[in-house]
């Protein structure tokens, strides 16, 4: 060992001939050799032996580093090349390690490849992350001890007899110990390196609304996370546990609680309300309760679209982060959906990944469920929440910001303008195609959840009709479809599908139908088999027809009237030719839809959906942006192209999405 006044020689292979043949010590000084000594023959054999075996050891060494690099690459999956994530960008084609062909596999996953994880493993059904799932179910059995949560005075708290939280972490009340007054089927959860930042709860029941309100209070909750709706398939799911008016007090046994204010945002509302405790020995303090409702997120599935969930996660974070540096300290945030279990678990996991992607730069979501799983039962509930965990985290990273405020859309339309650059909305228009075109329940069930489909004047099921597809709408109420004009011997079908889905307004795109024979003054009526058409009045404005007209299926007894809407100011041109006409026109539809209440809206076309999609993204722009005054057309887009089989949508056509918002809140200016 060397001393610690001991200088360090080392042999050194100079880079440069400035120092050749020197000898560098740990000062950095270049010092000169002293002269070769001529050694003979004889005396140099230990040495070439050893050099022999020195180099046989380093080619060993070598051997099996590079036998176990590629036996680490292969169970990775790293020995399979994927296409790049984002379309015209060589430089990001590399060897992905995504493939798992067996459990006992890493599941971990880095950043930089979890967009071409999601794409590959769709190619397959996603197998690999359905053998992850069932791994999960096996591994999460019997975690944990249950005995208080069974207890049989406790059972009657449960909503579920299968979903009861853990001795280990459960949430008491402060009542006395042991007592069954204490009792809530609630659970703390881990969130990424943060103990105890979400309490996990079932929706409450009737008899249990006055413990969720003390569990509140004591806890000193401020975030409720509510993500079932109060009836689901006409069974209740939560008990409605807040006043249905503003400014109405409600008391809760211990608190009094009170609704300031409701806000609307497309998938979800917030209720701000007030909370304060009755009857106390001491001036109680009123704290502010926010509560973030999600209400398109069906019971043991998955939303439709990502778009909402993102923006939903994305205020209950900024929300937290408000609050922590307000309060100088973490609370719990409450989620709840029915059981508190599978949508409750997808959330928490959500942002859990989240804050680990960032963090680490890698997500192991099997590791995670897992996790979760340990905390209370079922977390993650079905295949199809795991795997849409899966896209909203390869979107997360392959999707950059694109939410614009109004100084932002005019500074990026008006450059587009002028510069005639559209770098940025052609990248966008790219993105539109790295995750596929179908929505996240069609990745794992065959059928496509958009279509529509009808019954047959027979009353056996019919056939799929393949040309009319239900579109995401910003407001859940608007019920927006698109179609192709149907073939003559597919009317009466077409005309079934309208009753059923409540349809009150078509949107004809192009001005002249090949089949479709609507009647008029002239022809008051129209017969296709069992279904007849019969003409009201119609109204002529300028460039726009809006003609009246009732469905009737008399055997069933069904009587409906619609509102057949064309207009002549867009032809045959991909992109319309005067966006104030366009705005104008869906303005007024609109004014006709807002008096009605859950009705459909069909636009229909003979030339295919791209038009259609143009105006379902527009009327879902200006929708947002009266809501909340923000713009997402990239997001707004793919929500759309989501649900649709290969829309060709053109850049141009992406690129008028743009220049119809911005008409919409500036028309002055535009």
């Amino acid at each position: 060992m060397i001393g610690v006044n001991e200088e360090l020689v080392v042999k050194f292979q100079p880079i440069t001939s400035a120092c050749t043949n020197t000898i560098f010590n740990v000062t950095g000084i270049c010092e000169i050799p002293p002269p070769i000594e001529i050694i003979t023959a004889a005396s140099t054999l230990p040495v070439i032996a050893g050099s022999v075996a020195a180099i046989l050891v380093l080619l060993l060494i070598l051997v099996l580093i590079v036998y176990y690099r590629d036996r680490i690459r292969t169970r990775i999956g790293a020995k399979r090349t994927i296409a790049p994530l984002v379309r015209n960008s060589p430089d990001r084609t590399r060897d992905v390690p995504i493939q798992h062909t067996s459990w006992e596999e890493s599941t971990n996953i880095l950043k930089f490849y979890i967009g071409e994880f999601f794409i590959d493993s769709s190619k397959n059904g996603h197998a690999a992350l359905k053998q992850q799932f069932k791994r999960v179910k096996e591994e999460s059995k019997n975690f944990a001890s249950i005995y208080d949560a069974t207890a049989e005075s406790k059972t009657t708290k449960n909503r579920y007899k299968n979903i009861i939280p853990y001795d280990h972490n459960t949430v008491f009340l402060r009542g006395v110990e042991g007592s069954d007054n204490n009792y809530i089927n609630a659970s703390y959860v881990k969130g990424f390196k943060e103990p105890n930042k979400w309490i996990a709860t079932q929706g409450p029941i009737a008899k249990t609304v006055d413990d969720f309100w003390t569990m509140i209070w004591e806890q000193n909750v401020r975030i409720i996370v509510m993500l079932a709706n109060l009836y689901e398939k006409g069974k209740s799911k939560c008990a409605l546990y807040w006043p249905e008016e503003i400014g109405q007090a409600q008391s809760y046994q211990r608190v009094s609680v009170s609704v300031v204010e409701v806000i609307h945002k497309g998938n979800y509302i917030i209720r701000h309300m007030t909370i304060e405790e009755i009857n106390s020995t001491y001036v109680s303090d009123q704290h502010l309760i926010t509560q973030y409702h999600f209400i398109a997120w069906p019971d043991h599935g998955v939303p439709h679209t990502t778009t909402g969930l993102v923006r939903y996660m994305k205020e209950v974070q900024e929300n937290q982060t408000q609050l922590q540096n307000e309060l100088q300290t973490t609370v719990p945030t409450v989620v709840h959906c029915s059981a508190g279990a599978g949508r409750t678990g997808t959330f928490i996991g959500f942002d859990y990944l989240m804050k680990e992607l960032n963090e680490t730069g890698s997500i192991d979501v099997f590791k995670a469920v897992v996790g979760m799983r340990e905390q209370r039962m079922e977390m993650v509930q079905t295949i199809e929440q795991y795997i849409f965990m899966h896209k909203l985290l390869a979107e997360t990273v392959a999707f950059n910001e694109t939410d614009l405020q109004f100084e932002q859309l005019h500074e990026k339309v008006g450059q587009q303008k002028r510069y005639q650059h559209d770098s940025e909305m052609s990248k966008e228009f790219n993105d539109l195609s790295i995750l596929f075109g179908e929505s996240t329940t069609s990745q794992v069930k065959i059928d496509n959840p958009a279509k529509v489909y009808y019954t047959s004047p027979e009353g056996s099921p019919g056939s799929q009709r393949n040309g009319i597809y239900k579109v995401e709408s910003y407001n859940p109420a608007d019920h927006l479809m698109i179609g192709d004009e149907p073939t003559a011997d597919g009317m009466e079908a077409f005309f079934r599908v309208l009753l059923l889905e409540n349809t009150r307004f078509i949107v004809q795109v192009d001005q002249q139908m090949q089949a479709t024979i609507w009647p008029n003054q002239h022809d008051t009526m129209a017969q296709y088999g069992g279904i007849s058409l019969q003409f009201i009045d119609e109204t002529i404005n300028e460039d726009v027809k809006v003609t009246r007209i009732y469905i009737v299926n008399e055997e069933q007894q069904q009587k409906r009237q619609i509102f057949l809407v064309e207009f002549n100011f867009w032809t045959d041109q991909e992109t319309p030719t005067d966006d104030y006409n366009m705005i104008h026109f869906l303005s007024m539809i609109e004014s006709y839809h807002s008096v009605t209440n859950e009705c459909s809206m069909l636009f229909l076309s003979r030339t295919g959906f791209s038009k259609s999609v143009l105006l379902c993204a527009a009327w879902n722009l200006m929708s947002r942006y009266r809501a909340e005054s923000m713009v997402d057309v990239f997001r707004t887009v793919k929500d759309i192209t989501d649900s649709l089989p290969d829309v060709p949508l053109s850049l141009d056509q992406y690129k008028a999405c743009y220049s119809l918002i911005a008409t919409y809140t500036n028309p002055i200016q535009e």
